[in-house]
């Protein structure tokens, strides 16, 4: 990703797509997503291959009740290969949908005939891991979105162009992929510090019950573990499973 710096004033109102490898140069105005947080930085350029394979977005849930705009999202969602796409026509379907299974993205098209659909983002943004777009109407946008950004809900203003809406599309992956990668360390780092109590507990029931010293028991472990091949943890949770019953 390359990030061209340019001031408000010199602000060309461009954009282009180049296929195969594909080229955004993409215009932050103030009715379009993340504005309020770039300030001087008010164009990205993307030069990245197509979404694909393990960088697609697997489910999206598309909650709007316009059949003309529900089959523009849905082409738009195709050519980036999304996998499975479910449209509700109503929040309290959307709702439903939810509980029943999980979504890597989320677009509400606003107003639906039920909700005014910004609840639903803040409840799906609180609520799970999905990343949520919020579509709304250019004259509601300012208002609406300084409600919903607190909870990273990307609001974008219609009427709504192609190419704004890849934009927002790729910026949604790019921040579940950020949000994966979060999760997969901290999981990484909970099982560093599980294992790491474990076998500080069969030390000392070594140092207590064989008379061992804190390194002769870490010695004795760290080669149980190399001569059978397995974890130091296996091997620790063996001596507790041997001395603690």
């Amino acid at each position: 990703m390359y990030i061209l710096v340019l001031p408000i004033l010199t602000l060309p109102r461009t954009a282009c797509i180049i296929t195969d490898y594909v080229l955004y140069v993409i215009l932050f105005a103030k009715e379009s997503i993340l504005y309020s947080h770039l300030h001087s930085l008010v164009i990205f350029l993307y030069v990245t291959e197509p979404m694909a394979g393990g960088d697609s977005l697997e489910t999206v849930l598309l909650v709007s009740n316009s059949e003309k705009n529900t089959a523009f999202f849905t082409k738009m969602l195709c050519d980036i290969s999304c996998h499975k796409i479910i449209d509700a026509p109503t929040c309290t379907r959307a709702r439903d949908l939810l509980t029943e299974q999980t979504f890597d993205l989320c677009i509400i098209n606003a107003p639906l005939c039920d909700e005014d659909g910004e609840s639903l983002a803040t409840h799906i943004s609180s609520t799970y891991t999905s990343q949520v777009i919020l579509i709304v109407q250019k004259s509601h946008y300012e208002t609406i979105r300084a409600k919903v950004e607190e909870h990273a809900v990307i609001t974008v203003a219609k009427p709504l162009s192609s190419t704004l809406f890849l934009s927002a599309l790729h910026f949604a992956k790019a921040t579940e992929n950020k949000l994966r990668l979060m999760q997969t360390r901290n999981t990484q780092l909970t099982k560093k510090i599980q294992d790491i109590r474990i076998i500080d507990r069969a030390k000392c029931i070594l140092i207590s019950h064989l008379n061992m010293s804190e390194p002769e028991a870490h010695s004795y472990i760290e080669k149980q573990a190399m001569d059978t091949r397995t974890t130091k943890r296996i091997v620790a949770e063996g001596i507790l499973k041997t001395y603690e019953n």
